[in-house]
């Protein structure tokens, strides 16, 4: 890992995250220059954080520890004082009260074998992978904007999905929930469906087809 540079740090300026989205700065040490940026930033609402790693030995034993320069506890959002990220027990518990605990249920453990990670933002859940080298948000679960009329509501992240899974665009569009509806971004990695899982079914064929395609990538 190299020192942020200022240089790099100048590049902070000009940035302009989506509030959908978090950056997560990784360097061995910061300069000055680039932590009052950082900090500067996310007190405006901006979601922006530095990470550095500290390497120390016990005996025979090895430890790597991890900081952040803005702690979870004093992070800022956009307009209010403080935000937090939900829980999975609450976004669980939303599910329930939204007349879609089983949907949600059936869902998250069938997805979250499939991808590298998983994490909650403001009123999701979302299935990670990396790509190339990066992290990359490319399923969520939206207890929040499901019912029990409607269904389980997902987003996904079309491009990356394909990818993720090894097949074409048009192969991933066919994988998914007939009920959903085309979601255009100005980046195309931000590009995909939204729509619903109506019930347990559709779920089933869904992560079952997954899991196909997880186990022919490993195949080859």
């Amino acid at each position: 890992m190299k020192k942020l540079s200022n240089r790099n740090s100048d590049l902070l300026y000009q940035m302009f995250l989506n509030e959908s989205h978090e950056m997560l700065i990784v360097a061995s040490d910061l300069d000055d220059q680039s932590e009052r940026v950082i900090k500067y930033l996310n007190g405006r609402g901006i979601r922006i954080n530095a990470a550095t790693f500290n390497y120390f030995k016990d005996g025979n034993h090895e430890y790597i520890a991890r900081v952040l320069l803005v702690p979870k506890s004093e992070r800022r959002e956009k307009g209010t004082k403080r935000r937090t990220y939900l829980s999975e027990d609450e976004l669980r518990s939303i599910a329930e009260d939204n007349g879609v605990l089983e949907l949600y249920t059936a869902l998250v453990n069938g997805l979250t074998p499939l991808f590298d990670g998983k994490g909650t933002t403001l009123s999701s859940i979302a299935f990670i992978g990396v790509q190339e080298g990066h992290w990359n948000t490319i399923f969520n679960i939206k207890p929040k904007e499901s019912s029990e009329e409607n269904g389980l509501k997902f987003q996904v992240y079309l491009k990356r999905f394909a990818k993720y899974f090894g097949i074409t665009e048009e192969e991933a569009k066919e994988i998914l929930p007939e009920n959903k509806e085309w979601k255009a971004a100005r980046n195309p990695e931000y590009s995909g469906f939204e729509g619903f899982f109506k019930n347990k079914d559709e779920i089933t064929t869904f992560i079952n087809k997954l899991r196909e395609l997880k186990e022919k990538q490993k195949q080859t």
